[in-house]
This record gives structure tokens, sequence and C-alpha cells, in this order.
């Protein structure tokens, strides 16, 4: 049996990683990096975001809260619907993102 990694309704966290991640405007502003899941409820509760650098380099990776983020099957990305945050707005990731 083969795995499957996206239905019409569900997509696996491994393969989320790398989605592009648009402004509301429709501007490319980073990519999906990983997903945290509360351990007790279960519930996804946030993106791990890599926002700004180029080629993937020199970008900082930020939490945005999972419903903040609506996919957007014409992009072929998620959308964020809050500013985008800030290194001062947000502290980094409190764990290692391996890349």
């Amino acid at each position: 049996m083969e795995p499957h990694d996206e239905t019409k309704a569900l997509i696996s966290a491994s393969t989320l990683k790398g989605t592009d991640v648009f402004d509301t405007e429709g501007n490319h502003v980073g990519s999906l990096q990983d997903v945290m899941i509360d351990k007790r409820t279960g519930v996804l509760a946030s993106a791990i975001i890599t926002f700004g650098g180029v080629l993937g380099i020199g970008g900082e990776d930020r939490p945005v809260p999972w419903n903040a983020l609506r996919y957007d099957a014409r992009q072929g990305g998620f959308v964020i619907g809050i500013p985008i945050p800030t290194a001062e707005e947000t502290p980094a990731p409190a764990v290692s993102v391996a890349f």
C-alpha cells in the first residue's frame, strides 16, 4: 500500500515544507518550513515560515498562528492574513528547524 500525502481536503505535514506563502496582495513573502502541533490537544497551532532571503538563503524563521493562513489553490500556496511578523514582534521559534 502506498502512503498518501494528500487528499482533496487533507495534506501531510511533510508535503507542506517549502509551500509558498503570499500576502493578501498576491506578493510572495516566504515559504512554509514546518508546523507546530499542540501535544495535549493535537491541534495545529502554528506554522514556521521563512520570510525574506534570496533563493532560500538569509531568511528569518517566524512562527505564525495557523488560523492566520488559508490555502489558495489558484496561487498554489498559503495566503497570510495578518501583517508579516518582524523579529521584534515575535520571538524566533524555540525549536530547531532542520533543513
